[in-house]
Formats: C-alpha cells, structure tokens, sequence
C-alpha cells in the first residue's frame, strides 16, 4: 500500500504544479483575476493536503480553506453562466 501512497503524492504535487504554472499563465491572458487567484489559494491549499496524504482531518484548517474555495468557484461559475 505505500507504494501507491507514494506514487499518488507524486501524482498529485506533479498535476498541482502544472494548474499552478497555467493559472499564472492565464493571469497573463487576462483571464478573471477572482478566479484565479481562489484556483491558487485552492492548490496552494492542496499542498498543505498533501503533507498528511492520505489521512485527512475534517477540522483541519488547510482542508476547510480546499472546500471553501471549491465551493465558491463552483458558485461563481454557476451564477456567471445565467
């Protein structure tokens, strides 16, 4: 089972580096500022996630902030879409 622990940590810091480098990326196309900066605060929070992988705290801080960015993306894509 380590194994795969290890290899999925990998994985998954690897896959956060590359949405970190296209959030700065789209930051020089103009893309919306709100959003990107809350996508950054969400995979800079997945950092902190990763240092305790796999086990994860519901009451952790690091884990509150994750969902909360999630969410607000998730309603802020939805309110710009009606």
């Amino acid at each position: 089972m380590e194994d795969y622990e290890r290899t999925a940590r990998k994985v998954l810091k690897s896959t956060a580096y590359v949405i970190l480098v296209l959030h700065l990326l789209l930051i020089i196309e103009g893309f919306p500022m709100l959003n990107l900066l809350v996508g950054i605060v969400a995979h800079l929070a997945y950092f902190g996630l990763l240092s305790r992988f796999p086990k994860v705290s519901l009451t952790n801080v690091v884990f509150i902030i994750s969902c909360g960015t999630d969410s607000f993306l998730s309603d802020f894509s939805c309110s710009d879409t009606h």
